[in-house]
């Protein structure tokens, strides 16, 4: 069995743009180029109102981005 190649993991600060209560600061892991997972960024904490943490809605964003059925 041929061993698996190293893959590429990066953390991305961002922001969600999903509603108007925000933009709430996130970081996103990208490996290989693809957004794997969603969690709060910190960095952001008394800046914004919500410390860093994401809505719930930012977290469907990878949902939302590799849906299958997306219209393009």
């Amino acid at each position: 069995m041929p061993a698996k190649a190293s893959t590429a993991k990066t953390s991305v600060p961002t922001y969600c743009y999903n509603c108007v209560s925000g933009p709430d600061f996130m970081r996103v892991t990208v490996e290989d180029g693809v957004a794997t997972t969603i969690e709060p960024n910190h960095d952001g904490k008394g800046i914004h109102p919500a410390d860093g943490r994401p809505c719930v809605k930012a977290y469907g964003l990878l949902q939302k981005t590799y849906n299958p059925n997306r219209v393009l």
